[in-house]
Order: structure tokens, then C-alpha cells, then sequence
């Protein structure tokens, strides 16, 4: 019934699935590169969840996206590094 289909469509649309869905298609093109390349940098270290990618060398100091410089560290280790 049309009630139904509009409470499913409504809790899906809060879902995280739902929100990522809507994020994604309202993206901007920069948005849609940074997400691509944080993907294929999760696929090149095989980061699993909780763990964060990390640049050896960082971009600001002229390191780049590619498998020699990146490496797969705890989330705690890359938030401490960044602090000092």
C-alpha cells in the first residue's frame, strides 16, 4: 500500500545507507574525487574498518597518493600524530 511504501522510504532515508545514498548523490565534483581517492587508498593498504589511511609523507610536504607512501594505521595513532 502507498502508507507502507511511505514509511519504508522514510526510515530507509534515515538509515545510514539512506543518508550515504543522499550525500553521495548530492555530492560536488571535489567531494566526489576526495571520497574515490580515499577509497582506492583504503583498497591499495587494505585498511579494514576502524583503521584510517595515513601518508608517510604528507601532501602538504609534497608526498603523493601512491602505494609507497601510504600505510594503514589505528585511528588513535594518526589523531596523535596529527597533534604534535
Amino acid at each position: 500500500s502507498r502508507k507502507k511504501h511511505q514509511e519504508t522510504s522514510k526510515k530507509w532515508n534515515q538509515s545510514d545507507e539512506g543518508k550515504a545514498y543522499k550525500k553521495e548523490k548530492n555530492a560536488t565534483p571535489e567531494e566526489t574525487r576526495k571520497r574515490k581517492v580515499r577509497k582506492e587508498a583504503r583498497r591499495i593498504t587494505g585498511a579494514k574498518k576502524g583503521e584510517t589511511v595515513d601518508h608517510i609523507i604528507p601532501l602538504s610536504k609534497g608526498g603523493t597518493n601512491s602505494k609507497r607512501n601510504l600505510r594503514k594505521v589505528s585511528p588513535n595513532t594518526n589523531f596523535t600524530k596529527n597533534k604534535k
